[in-house]
């Protein structure tokens, strides 16, 4: 009797701790992922349409908008300072954006706007982001009902001569923890899907109660 008492503590205190350490890990995952979040400036172009003319200039504005970025950021070392770099220079970005318009024989005008967005899961290269609300410099190009384009605009993962540096910029940037998190390293997929698989749960919600 008390070997099977005995028996049952053991297994009773082995699932408290089970329990403790799944809590911890899931907790590191979580303030790992707002850190992520935080630490992230995307960059996010919408096109007038999606006829191929809206969609070939929206590409063209891409990469004048990119361009000019890789100066504007040069020096910064966070997501703050690159978002009041965004601020100082909105005007010329939108006028290179206008400028690449005009170029190409386009009437409608590019707008934009800082905005707190939801992105879902998304890869890029190597690199795999967490769901959720992000900073982001968004590019409207006229009535923006075409297919959108979206990139890491700080870290620099999509600025020209960076791309080569992804992992270097990133660790850089997140950290240890997040670095892991974004590549899936050290055991870091795992808490990464649950996190996800969380974070998409209470996205439907919130969807649910707009409703």
């Amino acid at each position: 009797m008390r070997k099977n008492i005995k028996q049952y503590g053991n297994l009773i205190l082995s699932l408290v701790l089970l329990t403790a350490v799944t809590l911890l890990s899931l907790t590191e995952g979580f303030i790992t992922a707002d850190t992520v979040r935080e630490e992230c400036l995307r960059l996010h172009i919408l096109a007038a349409s999606d006829s191929k003319e809206d969609q070939d200039v929206k590409l063209l504005v891409r990469d004048a908008v990119l361009k000019a970025g890789a100066d504007i950021f040069s020096g910064s070392v966070s997501s703050d300072e690159a978002m009041e770099k965004i601020s100082e220079n909105k005007a010329f970005l939108e006028e290179t954006a206008n400028r690449v318009l005009r170029e190409n024989g386009f009437s409608y005008k590019a707008h934009l706007t800082m905005e707190k967005e939801y992105f879902e899961t998304r890869q890029y290269e190597d690199v795999r982001l967490p769901a959720g609300e992000y900073n982001a410099c968004k590019i409207t190009l006229g009535d923006g009902d075409g297919q959108n384009w979206w990139c890491v605009m700080f870290p620099p993962l999509c600025l020209p001569a960076v791309t080569k540096n992804n992992e270097e910029e990133v660790y850089a940037v997140f950290g240890e923890n997040g670095g892991n998190l974004v590549t899936e390293k050290n055991g870091y997929k795992i808490k990464f899907r649950i996190v996800e698989i969380i974070n998409e749960f209470i996205e439907d919600l919130r969807e649910k109660n707009k409703d």
